[in-house]
């Protein structure tokens, strides 16, 4: 007998981690890009819980004394290890510590391009023994601010802030000790919800970096599901990793997000290329021209075009992890501008690649939890929508599930697109409660990817009695759907679909059984047979 699932209703992870008084709708924004001038432009804008709150982000660095390791690092990506590796100024030069500041640096500077000022604010948290907000001015206390602003100085006062980090020890603007040589994530993750909790209502997020070397309290779990908080960790260094068991994927698996695994080197790249694990991909399109969005930890996009003098339709789609598709759109001129491309011009920007789709076809309804076989279509996407092209022949599918929100994708099968569709094959196992079908990258067209949608019937679970049985399935017909039980075209049992299940009681045994689920109240009736 099949094991009942949990049912994977796929819930917006990384956007959805807020109480359940406070949801709202996930929404896409385009910001307002002014009048840029012909030649390249960058659109931009925002994936969220459907609030215009602003956002806001606490960068979290471990200072604890094993981040002296790894010397030797390009830390502020200029492609060398040189003295300005050392970014702290401790004399300890492109060790863990200094890439950990190096990444807070790169992403900070893409959050200033991406948000609006009065949209976002950052604070910097380190911990060792001892967590400690920094504060961002003297005398504190004064724990957020814009990305991009640098009150009296010459740089954002958030930087100000984090590149004066040592170990056990915070040194702008008010000197804060992070006590002896341990290391506390439930201190760290303490202090950073007190902290968020005084910010500004809005979406909240951490971005934890760690060298992963300590545990985490089940308390502190609970305190993180409970907070509504987004928190992404990065494991860096020696023996760091994102294991389900290990407290740093705990952390992250807490609030529905994910753990990545970086070298120091490649820190920088790993956080500000990270996405929520709510947002599966990002298009923008003016007219025929579509293009794959970069991405950012916190939900923000860029896309990059290069366009001619004229007024134009921009059009973003976000494709979320639960398989849903929002949209929104923004109308804007572009000037003219000598040496510019001619009026009218629309193609992608330096860089930028196409945007791609894939479908994936709902399984037939089965008494399994998850389908055994995944087919669909892959093209590029024009006017939203799928439009099947050559150029992504022979382009590389993969089949991919895992164990939880937020947990890391595994490759169950792969195979080639031929003439626009795929078809791909696994043998289902209790370990995995979630699918979705993955196009990567080929040519210029980006990579892509898409939930497996959910049978019409599935998960059943049969119970036997002494002189009966009863099953109770998944169902995606809503409540209030009428099913029935047919046995040799006789009509056995009659039920009622409650909150995404259905149950049924017959006697003798469970074979020759016919389910039918069926919402009569709509004009296009949902239903679905299930033979057993």
């Amino acid at each position: 007998m099949v094991g009942l699932v949990a049912a994977a209703g796929l819930v917006l992870p990384g956007l959805a981690a807020v109480p359940a008084s406070a949801a709202t709708d996930p929404s896409i924004s385009i910001n307002n890009p002014g009048t840029p001038k012909a030649g390249p432009v960058v659109l931009s804008g925002n994936v969220s819980q459907g609030t215009k709150d602003p956002t806001t982000v606490l960068y979290v660095l471990d200072a604890t004394a094993s981040t002296h390791l790894f010397a030797g690092s390009d830390c502020n990506g200029d492609g060398a290890h040189t003295l300005a590796d050392d970014l702290n100024g401790d004399t300890k030069v492109g060790d863990v510590l200094d890439c950990e500041i190096g990444a807070v640096q790169k992403l900070n500077t893409s959050l200033i391009a991406t948000y609006p000022t009065t949209r976002i604010a950052v604070g910097v948290e380190a911990f060792a023994q001892v967590a400690q907000v920094a504060d961002l001015s003297s005398p504190g206390p004064d724990m957020f601010a814009a990305p991009g602003d640098k009150g009296s100085g010459t740089q954002p006062r958030i930087i100000t802030a984090a590149t004066s980090v040592q170990r056990g020890e915070i040194n702008q603007y008010v000197p804060k000790s992070l006590g002896g040589s341990g290391t506390s994530y439930d201190l760290a993750v303490s202090k950073a919800l007190s902290a968020l909790a005084g910010a500004a209502a809005g979406p909240k997020w951490v971005m934890l970096v760690s060298d992963g070397k300590t545990s985490v309290a089940d308390s502190t779990l609970s305190a993180l599901r409970a907070s509504g908080i987004h928190l992404s960790s990065f494991a860096v260094g020696d023996g760091a990793n994102c294991n389900s068991w290990g407290a740093l994927a705990k952390m992250s698996g807490a609030t529905g997000e994910r753990c990545v695994v970086a070298s120091p080197a490649t820190l920088a790249a790993s956080l500000t290329n990270s996405q929520p694990d709510g947002i599966a991909n990002v298009s923008v399109s003016i007219g025929d021209t579509s293009v794959a969005a970069d991405i950012d930890p916190i939900g923000g996009w860029r896309a990059k075009f290069n366009l001619g003098k004229g007024t134009y339709t921009a059009t973003a789609r976000a494709s979320l992890t639960s398989g849903h598709q929002i949209s929104s759109s923004r109308s804007f001129s572009v000037a003219a501008a000598a040496g510019g491309p001619n009026p009218g011009t629309v193609t992608p920007g330096a860089g930028a690649l196409r945007a791609t789709v894939i479908h994936a076809n709902r399984p037939s309804p089965s008494r399994a939890a998850l389908p055994s076989r995944v087919s669909g279509t892959v093209g590029k996407l024009k006017h939203g929508s799928l439009v099947i092209t050559k150029h992504l022949n022979r382009a590389i599918v993969a089949l991919q599930g895992r164990t939880s929100l937020g947990g890391p994708w595994v490759t169950l099968d792969r195979g080639r697109v031929k003439t626009g569709k795929y078809a791909l094959h696994w043998t289902p196992t209790g370990g995995v409660h979630y699918l979705r079908v993955a196009l990567r990258a080929h040519g210029s067209f980006a990579a892509s990817s898409n939930a497996v949608p959910k049978a019409r019937i599935s998960g059943c679970k049969v119970t036997r009695h002494a002189t009966r049985w009863s099953m109770t399935c998944h169902t995606t017909a809503p409540t209030g759907a009428r099913a029935r039980l047919f046995y040799n075209g006789h009509k056995v049992d009659v039920s009622r679909v409650s909150g995404g299940l259905v149950k049924v009681h017959a006697h003798g045994r469970p074979a020759g059984h016919v389910l039918a689920v069926r919402n009569s109240r709509k004009r296009h009736a949902h239903w679905a047979h299930l033979a057993l």
